[in-house]
């Protein structure tokens, strides 16, 4: 009886929720009703949708109409995912929203990424048509779903193709400042209208292409690979708005993929900036080449440290080449930076990717439809932990030497020998103040065993086997070394600099004094 009363009543409010879907000017009064009735009852609610679903996403007269399709996809999308015989309809209609990706109206590209986001969040990027061949009886409406994530491959090769032109399209560039350096000084009290595009842009991109690579299979993560591999090595891009965008593209390979983004990538930047070093001249103006290749260099420094030690000699050689050229200060920004990104990965705990499936999307006997859009309980998550061992130690502390100790014996030697140009003064105190805040991050990490009691890390062998919960954070590395080495190290650096600005303030030129102009 219950049922029958909230059926009466959602069929009674049927008309109203069809002017929600795709009326512009209903939409925002009764988006949130839709919502609730889409859930409560998506086989009365979502035959109507999809009835109209197309061809509003595919309206070319009514661009609002689109725009407020995608809106209503975005709230039924979990609904489709649940209801077996609209399940179908997921794929084919993910689709149908690409073309709605396009530099010509951004405003309706980013709801469209986002739209995707909350897609790639809730379904697995897994081709499970090899199941139709498997013996059995199979349901109709099961075996049209498996075959229509044979779509996957192709959807995602679009898709990414969309991506990357966005980010290299000029219009993109007109969105505003998306520059990493000004972005941290945003906040609630100062945003301004203005600048909300630009965190719909950046935003929209970036959990679109995270989603997607942490819950694609391998073999679309290699083609993903491919495609961004192709766009960075064969066009040149200004790095303060195209160039932050890509790097955070790679940025999310690199951090989820992170053996086989290396072994793409890390070889031909190495080789590529060291080329185009040996080319430059230090004359102030760095070539935009060059600024691209190593903007995505310190992109490509994230994910475990273990798969970093063999380029190590590699990266470091490179670094100490480009700090050599002291008159180009946005090199050597970007280069400083690097050098702190490669101290933290080496000694970051890192957890295991969380992905919207447990099951391993190697296993080819899972169906995964199965599990689009059911979701978990954050407590009942288990996640395996990479906790980093002697040699990510060792290596830190010889990235240490060679960089914070030989910065700091130069910079004394300057006081008292006198013989370093000004810009190197300032490059060998920039290179000092970062490590030493870097080392000050690190500390914490030392010493002490892990809350969780994560297990001993012994070689390369982490037993991956070993899961803790996702609660209590607050993780150390259970490696109990010496943290009095990190202290000694800061507290030499904090007396050196101290000199040195003793030595400005009664030697040096007034345009040397000012200790923040360093900083």
């Amino acid at each position: 009886k219950q049922w029958y009363q909230r059926r009466v009543a959602i069929t009674a409010g049927l008309p109203s929720v069809k002017l929600v879907m795709f009326n512009v000017n209903s939409a925002n009064n009764f988006q949130h009703d839709y919502h609730c009735l889409v859930r409560l009852a998506p086989h009365i609610v979502l035959p109507d949708y999809l009835a109209h679903a197309f061809d509003s996403i595919e309206s070319v007269v009514e661009p609002q109409r689109v725009t407020t399709a995608l809106c209503s996809f975005a709230v039924s999308l979990r609904a489709l995912c649940l209801h077996e015989p609209s399940k179908q309809e997921v794929i084919p209609l993910l689709s149908t929203l690409l073309p709605t990706i396009s530099s010509n109206d951004l405003n309706k590209s980013w709801i469209a990424l986002l739209a995707f986001s909350f897609a790639f969040t809730m379904i697995p990027v897994v081709d499970c048509s090899h199941l139709l061949h498997q013996p059995g009886k199979k349901k109709k409406d099961l075996e049209r779903v498996w075959r229509s994530t044979a779509q996957f491959k192709d959807m995602v090769a679009v898709f990414v193709d969309k991506l990357m032109g966005l980010i290299e399209v000029s219009a993109m560039e007109d969105t505003g400042n998306l520059n990493s350096v000004n972005h941290k000084n945003r906040n609630s009290k100062n945003l301004k209208a203005s600048s909300i595009p630009d965190y719909l842009a950046e935003g929209s991109i970036y959990m679109s292409f995270d989603s997607l690579v942490r819950n694609s299979s391998d073999d679309i993560r290699d083609m993903i690979l491919d495609k961004v591999f192709r766009k960075v090595t064969t066009t040149t891009l200004e790095v303060k708005i195209a160039g932050k965008t890509m790097g955070d593209a790679l940025s999310n390979l690199s951090n989820i993929y992170t053996e086989k983004t290396l072994k793409k990538f890390l070889p031909h930047l190495l080789r590529e900036c060291s080329m185009l070093l040996d080319d430059e001249t230090d004359a102030g103006e760095t070539s935009s080449e060059l600024l691209w290749n190593i903007t995505m260099f310190r992109s490509i420094l994230r994910g475990r440290g273990d798969h970093f030690l063999p380029y190590l000699d590699d990266i470091q050689s490179l670094l100490e080449q480009a700090l050599k050229f002291h008159n180009s200060r946005q090199l050597i920004t970007i280069v400083v930076k690097a050098i702190s990104d490669l101290l933290h990965l080496l000694m970051k705990i890192k957890s295991s990717d969380c992905q919207s499936c447990q099951v391993p999307y190697t296993d080819k006997t899972f169906d995964f439809t199965s599990t689009w859009g059911i979701g978990m309980e954050i407590e009942d998550i288990d996640i395996n932990w990479y906790v980093p061992g002697e040699k990510e130690y060792a290596a830190m502390l010889k990235i240490i030497e060679r960089f914070g100790v030989s910065s700091m014996n130069k910079l004394k030697q300057f006081v008292t020998d006198k013989n370093m140009c000004k810009e190197e003064f300032h490059v060998q105190l920039k290179v000092l103040r970062a490590i030493t805040k870097t080392a000050g991050h690190i500390m914490p990490m030392l010493g002490q065993d892990s809350p969780v009691k994560l297990p001993k890390y012994t070689g390369h062998e982490v037993d991956e086997s070993v899961r803790v919960p996702i609660v209590n954070l607050d993780l150390k590395t259970g490696l109990n070394c010496d943290a009095e080495l990190l202290k000694t190290f800061r507290a030499k650096a904090a007396e050196t600099v101290k000199t040195v600005y003793d030595y400005q303030s009664q030697n040096m030129a007034d345009d040397m004094k000012n200790p923040g102009k360093i900083c």
